[in-house]
Order: C-alpha cells, then structure tokens, then sequence
C-alpha cells in the first residue's frame, strides 16, 4: 500500500476477512468480506480498495467489491 503496510485476505470463523497489517505483522485493522474466498486485493489510486472472490452456493459466480480505503464501507459490488 502506498502507506508502507500490507492487505491480505484470510478465513476465520466460517468468513473471510480482510485485513491491513504493518510491516511488523501487527493487525492495524480486520473487515467482513461477504465473499467465499478472496483472491486478490489492490489499493486504487483513490485509495478504495478493490477486492475479487468468490461466492459459494447453487450458482457458484465471482465477485468484485470496491470499498473505501480503511475497508469499511462498500462503494460497490458486482
């Protein structure tokens, strides 16, 4: 990220969460993702972040969330 610290997705209690760490490791902060699975994160050059997953369920599809930069409120989703 332009500020020196890192975004990485992962899963914990049945979610996946988003999270922004610094260089240390330590969580600066940890978001929900409605997604199965992410599989990529960029930081826009807006700042947002845009991530892109996966969704599971009857119809299996992909999904794309673009979210403000401290990953709390969604811009949009498709």
């Amino acid at each position: 990220m332009k500020d020196g610290n890192y975004l990485i997705g992962g899963y914990q209690d049945f979610s996946d969460n988003l999270y922004k760490i610094d260089t240390a490791g330590n969580v600066i902060w940890q978001r929900f993702i409605v997604m199965d699975i992410i599989y990529s994160v960029i930081e826009d050059y807006d700042g947002s972040l845009v991530m892109a997953g996966e969704i599971y369920g009857p119809l299996n599809s992909w999904s794309v969330i673009k979210t403000d930069s401290s990953g709390q409120n969604v811009l949009w989703a498709k």
